[in-house]
């Protein structure tokens, strides 16, 4: 059975907000026991969330094709990239189609009384300071992939750990990553061609993740 685009986009959001939920509950212990072991899962949370940020980018592709193009140009995107995983490799190869187009993060806002007036009901507005680039994500993910393998014995680790010891710069430094990640998709929209979704890890009200469909976008 076909999964529909919306729903594709969601689970992969529902996924992302558990990894945060446990990188929340690793932080206090990287932090308070200086657990090398966690922050070395941390890391793999990290580089996973970004492979996700990169798979949400093919689905927002997807979106357009199936509105435009129909099921059998969305069939041959979807088994084009299905051995797909590596976010570097993908957010370059849509960059390079000019096709990427990353999330925004967003707020919902009651709109202006001169935005009532032209009709607007409510208005999703980005958020600038939360925003990251293509290669901020490709950085980070190189980064995050640092922590995904055992210590060669034969050299130091690449940030200088040594018998379960780090130094505390690198313990704030990939901290500073997954919190940077976190505002970036907590509320966020991302938008193609005029069709886009709206993602909230983390409702306002009820605190589930939930995802709308979006049809008609305007840069005005």
């Amino acid at each position: 059975m076909e999964i529909p685009v919306e729903e594709r986009y969601w689970q992969l959001m529902y996924t992302v907000r558990q990894r945060f939920d446990i990188v929340a509950k690793l932080q206090a212990l990287a932090q308070e026991q200086k657990n090398v072991f966690a922050l070395e899962i941390l890391g793999i949370q990290g580089r996973m969330i970004l492979e996700a940020i990169a798979f949400g980018c093919l689905i927002a592709v997807e979106n357009v094709l199936k509105k435009r193009l129909g099921q059998k140009y969305t069939d041959q995107w979807k088994k084009r990239w299905k051995r797909k995983w590596n976010a570097e490799e993908i957010l370059d190869s849509l960059d390079k189609k000019g096709l990427l187009s990353l999330p925004s993060p967003s707020r919902i806002r009651e709109p202006s009384s001169e935005e009532a007036a032209s009709g607007a009901n409510l208005v999703i507005e980005g958020i600038p300071e939360y925003r990251l680039e293509k290669d901020q994500l490709i950085k980070m993910y190189q980064y995050f992939h640092n922590w995904a393998h055992e210590r060669n014995p034969y050299k130091l680790h690449p940030y200088g750990y040594i018998h379960g010891s780090i130094p505390p710069q690198e313990q704030e430094r990939i901290l500073n990553h997954l919190s940077s990640l976190e505002r970036f998709l907590s509320k966020h929209m991302i938008s193609l061609n005029g069709r886009a979704f709206f993602a909230v890890l983390w409702d306002d009200v009820d605190g589930q993740t939930k995802v709308i469909s979006l049809d008609k976008i305007s840069n005005s």
